[in-house]
């Protein structure tokens, strides 16, 4: 894509920005993700170089720190399963994310490791037709699709994420692992 950074920031600034200004405080800004899949930006998150990614953040930084931050996120919540997802999953979602159909959402929720994810110790381990977590977490939020937190136990949340989206690790390997932190902001 010639020019990422001039396209990013004029959209910033000309597209983004007036979007942003309609979202809610504390709320994901769906027309906000659907508008940088429309034009494209969200593809490059997952299929762009790491030149054309640095500049799409910084051009959309410079013009809308909200669309910035939305693009950010969806790819923080959607490389896991680019990177470790079983082929429908990535089938299934990949797309739907690049296009700002669907929110992706990351967790960290540890209370002891902080902000280290390499500290933590919330495993899943296969159990009969599910995964059995071992450690603890403190908080688990996440986007649905109707923009609301879901109800039910945090558990069988992080259960079907697991059974559903992670490919284990190869034998021998460091376990990957289900979870993360949030501090809390009081």
């Amino acid at each position: 894509m010639p020019d990422v950074l001039d396209r990013a920031r004029r959209l910033g600034h000309e597209v983004f920005a007036p979007i942003a200004a309609k979202g809610k405080p504390g709320r994901v800004n769906r027309p906000l993700v659907q508008a940088l899949g429309d034009e494209g930006l969200l593809e490059l998150v997952f299929a762009g170089s790491a030149v054309e990614l640095c500049e799409l953040r910084e051009g959309l930084a410079h013009g809308s720190t909200e669309a910035e931050t939305a693009l950010a996120l969806q790819g923080l919540g959607g490389y896991p399963i680019l990177s470790r997802g079983k082929p429908a999953v990535r089938d299934e979602w990949i797309p739907r994310l690049s296009r700002g159909e669907v929110v992706a959402a990351f967790a960290l929720s540890e209370p002891e490791a902080g902000s280290d994810a390499a500290n933590l110790t919330l495993q899943a381990k296969r159990d009969r037709d599910g995964f059995r977590l071992t450690g603890s977490w403190s908080s688990l939020l996440r986007s649905s699709s109707e923009g609301h937190r879901p109800s039910g136990s945090a558990a069988s949340k992080i259960r079907s994420a697991a059974a559903s989206n992670v490919t284990p690790a190869a034998p021998g390997s460091v376990p990957r692992r289900i979870s993360a932190r949030r501090s809390a902001t009081g």
